[in-house]
């Protein structure tokens, strides 16, 4: 529950203090490896969310069904459950990965060079001159690639919908 801005910072910056108290030193790791684990812990809390969300959305009577026909509960939750969960997730996974991608423009703040960070560059090196057109072309760029995940997840989500034939 704390901004994606403060657990990176967390991350890149008292984790390597933390660490050195029982003797382990990762100062020496590349920033990248910081964003990722900062990204991962992040993401991972609300995808858990998700998926659970979703697990819970498939009704317990599909759990009675397949024990009353004599499937053991790993069987069920693989052929039945996870299936149908996954299905009711695919709208809140959508946007979370879409999320995910806006947020990698957090990763310049400790050094990362990402599309954000070469639009800072772009704007420092002609001292502030067509700040406005970068800044609408990288935003075409971000609204570019949410489509395109937007896209990709519209035809996952519809082969999903369908029904299964044996």
């Amino acid at each position: 529950s704390t901004p994606l801005l403060l657990q990176l910072f967390l991350v890149y910056f008292a984790l390597p203090k933390l660490l050195l108290f029982v003797h382990i030193d990762i100062n020496h790791f590349s920033r990248l490896f910081f964003v990722i684990l900062a990204f991962t812990l992040h993401t991972g809390a609300y995808l858990s969310e998700i998926i659970r969300a979703g697990y819970q959305s498939v009704d317990y009577r599909q759990i009675e069904a397949g024990l009353s026909i004599g499937l053991t509960y790993p069987r069920i939750l693989k052929e039945i459950i996870l299936p149908q969960a996954l299905r009711n997730s695919i709208p809140n996974l959508t946007t979370q990965i879409i999320e995910l991608v806006k947020d990698t423009s957090l990763a310049f703040t400790i050094g990362i060079i990402d599309m954000m960070g070469q639009v800072k560059l772009i704007i420092g090196n002609n001292y502030g001159l067509g700040m406005l057109e970068v800044y609408i072309v990288i935003s075409v760029v971000y609204w570019l690639i949410a489509l395109i995940i937007q896209g990709v997840f519209t035809i996952i989500d519809k082969r999903a919908q369908k029904p299964y034939q044996i």
